[in-house]
C-alpha cells in the first residue's frame, strides 16, 4: 500500500483518512501545506537549530510547496516526494528513505520527510534519522511497548521523554527475552538487577536516566496487570549497578539481600 497524505485544494481533500502501511488509518485535519511548513520551521527553532539551518529548510519546503501547486497535486505520496528530490538534485531515489551519500540529496530530502511527518499527523523528531532505525524491542513485546508509550503521551510526556522511555523499555524487554523471561508475571528483583549489570558500561548519568525510565515502565506493568506488584521501588541502588544481581535490596530492608524470585 502506498503512503499518501491528503492535501486541500482538490476533490480528494474531502477525505480525512490516510492509509499507512502497518500503521492502520491516521485521522487527518484540514491542514494547509503552508501551515505544515510553518510547523516544521517552528519545531526546528524549538529544537535549537540555527537560523541558517531554518532558512535552508524553508527554501526547500517553499520550493516543494510550489512544486505541488505547479502540478495541481491534491495528494503527497512517496512517489511525489521522490520526484521532487529528483527535480532538485537530478538523483532518482529507489525509495524515499534509502541510504544515500549525496549531500545535496540529503539536504533536500530531510525537509521533505519532516513535512511528510507533519502531514501524516506524526510527531516531528528533528533528531531522528531519515533511514528507519531497527526496532530494538522484541516482536512479541512490541504491542505492550506501544501501549506503554501511548500511555506516556496521554500523561503529557514530552516527545523527547517518550523517545527516552521507548529506548529504555525496549532495551529492558530485549534483555528479558535474551535471558528467557517468558512470563512477566514472574518478573523479579534478580531479573531487574541482572539488566542493570549489563548496562554498567554506560556512564552514571545515562544509568540514572535509564533507572528512572525503567522504574516508570515497571509501574506501568503493575498498573495494567502484567505484574502482580510494582517493582519500581525495588531497583538496585545506582552504586550497585555493576554488582552481582543477587545483591539487589528492597528499600524497606536496605541491609538485607532481596529474595530472588527466579532460580
Amino acid at each position: 500500500m502506498q503512503l499518501c497524505w491528503v492535501l486541500p485544494g482538490s476533490a480528494k481533500s474531502r477525505s480525512r483518512f490516510i492509509a499507512l502501511p502497518s500503521r492502520g488509518v491516521v485521522l487527518m485535519g484540514q491542514a494547509d501545506v503552508h501551515d505544515a511548513v510553518g510547523r516544521v520551521l517552528a519545531v526546528l527553532r524549538e529544537a535549537g537549530r540555527t537560523e541558517r539551518t531554518v532558512r535552508c529548510h524553508r527554501v526547500v519546503l517553499e520550493r516543494f510547496a510550489g512544486f505541488l501547486a505547479g502540478r495541481g497535486l491534491g495528494t503527497v505520496s512517496e512517489r511525489v516526494c521522490i520526484e521532487f528530490v529528483e527535480n532538485q538534485t537530478g538523483v532518482r531515489l529507489g525509495s524515499l528513505r534509502e541510504p544515500v551519500n549525496d549531500r545535496d540529496v540529503k539536504a533536500v530530502r530531510r525537509p521533505v520527510v519532516l513535512l511528510a511527518d507533519v502531514l501524516a499527523g506524526r510527531a516531528v523528531e528533528v533528531d531522528r534519522s531519515v533511514i528507519p532505525v531497527k526496532d530494538a524491542c522484541p516482536a512479541r513485546f512490541r504491542l505492550l511497548r506501544d501501549d506503554y508509550l501511548a500511555c506516556c503521551r496521554a500523561r503529557g510526556n514530552a516527545e523527547a521523554t517518550v523517545v527516552a522511555k521507548d529506548r529504555a523499555a525496549s532495551r529492558f524487554l530485549g534483555y528479558l527475552e535474551e535471558v528467557g523471561v517468558d512470563d512477566l508475571a514472574a518478573l523479579g528483583v534478580r531479573d531487574i538487577s541482572g539488566f542493570f549489570v549489563r548496562q554498567r558500561r554506560f556512564g552514571r548519568k545515562t544509568i540514572a536516566a535509564m533507572r528512572s525510565c525503567v522504574a516508570d515502565f515497571l509501574a506501568f506493568l503493575a498498573a495494567t496487570g502484567w505484574t502482580p506488584e510494582s517493582l519500581a521501588d525495588r531497583l538496585p541502588p545506582h552504586r550497585h549497578a555493576s554488582s552481582d544481581p543477587s545483591t539487589a535490596t528492597s528499600p524497606s530492608q536496605p541491609n538485607q539481600p532481596a529474595t530472588p524470585s527466579r532460580s
